[in-house]
């Protein structure tokens, strides 16, 4: 499921009725990605490659970003040769499910 929510500039002490957006003013949006695998006997997982983050640029810039995985992995970070951002991670032991989690 991905989740897109804006969050509105208010004017001072506004409320939703009274949203208001100058010209020229930076739109903010917060993406939620989960991703849920269950299996039906306990696996061993080989690394995953997660492509989770916007590339970021001059006209887009990355606030706040945060990754959750279950079970727990070692996360390595890299950036291919177009600028995205993405993390391998890496499990050890076997699970009956997996949960990626981006905020």
């Amino acid at each position: 499921m991905v989740q897109i929510e804006p969050w509105p500039a208010f004017t001072e002490g506004g409320t939703l009725n009274d949203l208001k957006e100058p010209p020229n003013t930076v739109t903010q949006v917060r993406i939620s990605h989960t991703t849920v695998y269950h299996y039906r006997t306990p696996v061993s997982l080989s690394p995953h490659r997660l492509m989770l983050r916007p590339r970021e640029s001059r006209e887009l810039q990355l606030l706040s970003h945060t990754l959750k995985v279950s079970p727990d992995a070692t996360v390595a970070w890299a950036n291919d040769v177009w600028g995205n951002a993405i993390a391998t991670a890496s499990f050890s032991g076997q699970t009956d499910e997996l949960r990626i989690e981006s905020n």
